[in-house]
């Protein structure tokens, strides 16, 4: 039983990864962010949101409009 909850959590943490393989160049996701937000925030604010959740910008996004 606690093998495969351990799977489980590899799995998880796995698929994290392979999410946040697309983000090739940080200063391109910067933009992006800036560019679906419609520039209401400065490219440091945006790099904040983008670092904490490991670069995946979808889920910055949803970091933003929780804050």
């Amino acid at each position: 039983m606690e093998s495969m909850e351990l799977d489980l959590d590899l799995d998880q943490e796995l698929m994290q990864k392979f999410s946040c393989m697309g983000t090739t160049d940080k200063d391109i996701l910067i933009a992006e962010f800036q560019r679906l937000l419609g520039f209401q925030l400065n490219p440091a604010g945006c790099a904040f949101f983008l670092d904490m959740t490991n670069w995946n910008l979808q889920a910055a996004i949803g970091a933003y409009y929780d804050f």
